[in-house]
């Protein structure tokens, strides 16, 4: 997703080590998992942007509660991922099954989503 980069580098590198460690620990009944909610109603992307983002309203997400949730909810599945949002499922589902159209989809969303002047914000060092 535009302006995740370094978010999605590091959600894909827990991902990995919850798959890794789960394979680990097969067989011991300790149980690992990790929650993948998608996008969440929170101050977090407002940060992350910093002074490019103030007059940028990012879309909305699931709202915290219902995040929070489904993911107590799915303590007791036996899934390694839980997903709380049909959002997070189908982005899933599309990856897995279709993943240069959700690519293209991706790409539409970030077009109309630019926010000017924070490519360069981010780029230049003091």
């Amino acid at each position: 997703m535009p302006y995740s980069a370094s978010y999605s580098a590091t959600k894909h590198a827990v991902n990995g080590l919850v798959k890794s460690v789960r394979g680990e620990l097969q067989g011991t009944g300790v149980r690992i998992w990790a929650a993948c909610p998608g996008r969440t109603e929170s101050e977090f992307s407002q940060v992350a942007m910093g002074s490019a983002g103030d007059s940028y309203k990012m879309p909305k997400g699931e709202s915290t509660e219902k995040v929070v949730r489904a993911i107590v909810r799915g303590l007791d599945g036996k899934k390694t991922f839980v997903m709380p949002s049909l959002t997070a499922k189908a982005c899933v589902a599309m990856n897995r099954w279709c993943p240069k159209f959700l690519d293209f989809l991706v790409s539409r969303w970030a077009r109309k989503h630019r926010v000017p002047g924070l490519a360069e914000n981010q780029t230049r060092h003091p």
